[in-house]
């Protein structure tokens, strides 16, 4: 799947949140979503994408392929669904399965190994730590995107644990990681020409919570059709994880917020066409405190995810043009492993802000890694996608 697909992309952002998380759905008024979005296998849409990863660098992606592969399928207990086939101009392909409910659009995120989300993203980060989560059996691709751009190619200096998983790079930025065994390790990639080196903690398990890594509902909600002027909100989401590091116990409360409003009607040129505008805020606020034999003290206090997302719907087109401004970091939130007599986790732990794990390599003594990421999210990058051109 291209990672700059702005619909998708969204998704990856939302998808932190916990089986806790509240969805609300407006109420259905004289039009809903169904009469704006033709669903009928083989209907097929092109959009162009354009990505602005900083102000003043725009570079332009090749034209997506979205076609309707197959429609009224049983999947996760909903008869309704319908499967989305994407297709890149380098021949690579996704199948991802949707449903509706009243006005609101849900992606699945259940343990099925069809439906895989890929080009999940690791934050480069010389000296520090980040996680990826792989299900046993499976193999799932990471980008390491370097945001200050000093780095763009990468190597693995040093490999995990190869009964536990493997790693190999398939592109420049881009490691490929499988899962062998459920457990725990490490690999390190370093940066190419350079010294600078990154740990990333691996998780392999042999249930894999969703096809994203994180311990979320099976139906996620990922976009509605509100009826109001007014910011209502389309999802909500208070959870705390609590780990412990042996010399100090962590808490990390993250706290989501999805919001959408209509904006009004607007009439977008090439291809003309009358168009509902809706605006959508996306925010994630994280908050970790460490508690040892000194008391407690915040870690980290902030914003892990802001970002707003505009989208143009036209009545039996569907999506017509989409805008998101904002940055976030990598969504991922997993716990994995058992903890010992003195509640120690002896596993892993990977949040937006959060990579610890305790890893006991074959004739090794225990390692435990942890690292905090308390730099701002980076400065606001904008993705827009429009439509070029349909089939139907």
């Amino acid at each position: 799947m291209k990672r700059n697909l702005l619909l998708f992309g969204v998704l990856l952002v939302i998808s932190g949140c916990t089986p806790k998380g509240r969805g609300v759905d407006p109420s259905v008024g004289t039009a809903s979503l169904a009469d704006y979005l033709p669903l009928k296998a083989g209907n097929a849409w092109t959009y162009s994408a354009i990505t602005t990863a900083k102000p003043g660098d725009t570079s332009t992606a090749a034209p997506v392929k979205i076609s309707i592969y197959q429609t009224n399928v049983l999947i996760g207990g909903q008869p309704n669904a319908f499967i989305v086939r994407t297709d890149n101009q380098e021949g690579q392909s996704s199948y991802l399965a949707f449903c509706m409910k009243g006005n609101t659009l849900l992606h699945y995120l259940g343990t099925t190994r069809t439906y895989a989300l890929e080009d999940n993203t690791i934050i480069w980060i010389p000296g520090g730590a980040g996680g990826a989560v792989v299900g046993v059996g499976q193999t799932a691709k990471y980008y390491v995107d370097d945001r200050s751009g000093d780095a763009t190619s990468y190597y693995i200096s040093s490999s995990p644990d190869s009964s536990v998983a493997n790693a190999q790079m398939t592109a420049p930025d881009t490691v490929e990681i499988s899962g062998e065994a459920e457990g725990r390790t490490a690999l390190t990639l370093r940066a190419a020409g350079g010294k600078d080196t990154m740990t990333v903690i691996v998780g392999v398990t042999d249930d894999p919570p969703s096809s994203i890594t994180s311990p979320l509902m099976p139906w996620l909600p990922i976009w509605q059709m509100a009826d109001s002027a007014s910011a209502a909100t389309m999802f909500s989401s208070d959870t705390t994880f609590v780990f412990s590091t042996g010399t100090a116990d962590y808490s990390d409360e993250l706290f989501y917020l999805v919001t959408n409003r209509h904006v009004g009607k607007e009439t977008l040129q090439d291809p003309s066409l009358s168009c509902e505008r809706f605006r959508m805020k996306v925010t994630l606020f994280e908050n970790i405190t460490a508690t040892d034999s000194a008391g407690s003290r915040t870690v980290f206090s902030g914003t892990s995810a802001d970002i707003t997302v505009d989208m143009w719907l036209a009545k039996g087109t569907g999506f017509v043009k989409g805008l998101a401004a904002g940055s976030s970091l990598p969504p991922a939130a997993v716990m994995g492993g058992t903890t010992d007599s003195t509640g120690v986790l002896e596993g892993y732990y990977i949040s937006p802000r959060v990579a610890y794990a305790s890893l006991q390599p074959p004739g090794e003594s225990r390692r435990q890694y942890l690292f905090i990421n308390d730099a701002p999210i980076d400065s606001a990058k904008a993705t827009q996608f429009k439509l070029v051109s349909k089939n139907f």
